[in-house]
């Protein structure tokens, strides 16, 4: 006997769909500039993935301050991965 098959949605196409849609990119625009996080969840074959943003609030109009550094709020990773490609976190 073999299970029956279910198709599910590509997930790269989904996520595709989702961000060139004007609708959704107004509305999740307006949720984090609400100060909320965003979650968006797409199902694979075998898992789910999960695209997830945070909003920042960082200083206006100072510019005599330096970048603020990254925080380490989770095990193993920093709070923003472009840090990661800007300079080497763990020398």
């Amino acid at each position: 006997m073999r299970a029956a098959t279910v198709p599910v949605p590509d997930c790269p196409a989904e996520l595709r769909a989702w961000a060139s849609d004007p609708d959704e990119q107004r509305a999740a625009r307006e949720h984090i500039k609400g100060g909320h996080p965003l979650f968006v969840t797409v199902p694979d074959v075998d898992c789910t993935y999960t695209l997830s943003v945070w909003p920042v609030r960082l200083p206006a109009d100072e510019p005599d301050q330096a970048a603020p550094e990254p925080i380490a709020h989770r095990a193993g990773g920093l709070s923003h991965p472009l840090y990661v490609l800007a300079a080497d976190p763990w020398t």
